[in-house]
């Protein structure tokens, strides 16, 4: 028998009726699959996007395409405040960019790329790209190379799990006693550019 309001007497199930029983276990098995998609833990049927046989998921990029002048023995974001967005297929949970760098809004594993074209012909000193961790400035990887007589070129891609939310940056350095410029159009159609794609979840 269904229970009953103390005043009127109308009627609602109780949780000892099957009926109630059936509809909560639907409740919580939705709520369940919900978390799961969000998380990226589900991830549809083989050929899907970012699924096994399927393409991969969304991916971000920015590129700096104003130069600006790196200053010898000093550290330089290269997309502080600078970046312009050059792709953002920001779908629910992708890879997304923000002003300084670009950020995972979903936990799992990504393919990251960062290219800096040195824009002055300089034999001096080394050219060094480091990728960070945008909150505590924890270096993830690093290209470091040597000046030559021509236009040096900085470059490193790397597979790595990410935390929802999770912020990246980009730093360059330099030491060959005199400024050199980063960003614009320095060789051609190579841009300094910072990149991710979503691969999958992390486990």
């Amino acid at each position: 028998m269904p229970g009953g309001t103390a005043k009127y007497g109308l009627p609602y199930l109780l949780n000892t009726e099957g009926l109630w029983t059936i509809g909560n276990v639907t409740k919580l098995l939705a709520e369940r699959l919900e978390a799961l998609i969000d998380n990226g833990t589900l991830k549809g049927g083989k050929g899907d996007t970012g699924a096994p046989g399927g393409p991969n998921g969304p991916a971000a990029s920015i590129v700096l395409n104003t130069a600006y002048s790196a200053a010898s023995g000093s550290i330089f974001f290269a997309f502080n405040n600078s970046g312009t967005v050059e792709y953002d297929l920001r779908t629910a949970g992708g890879a997304q960019t923000f002003n300084n760098g670009l950020i995972a809004s979903r936990a799992g594993i990504y393919q990251i790329s960062i290219v800096v074209p040195w824009g002055t012909n300089n034999a001096t000193g080394q050219r060094v790209i480091k990728l960070v961790d945008d909150a505590s400035g924890e270096a993830y990887a690093e290209d470091v190379r040597p000046g030559v007589s021509m236009e040096q070129i900085n470059q490193l891609s790397v597979t790595m799990p990410l935390t929802a939310g999770q912020k990246l940056n980009c730093y360059v350095y330099q030491n060959s006693g005199a400024a050199l410029n980063v960003g614009g159009t320095q060789q051609g159609r190579i841009k300094t550019r910072f990149a991710m794609t979503y691969l999958g979840p992390s486990t």
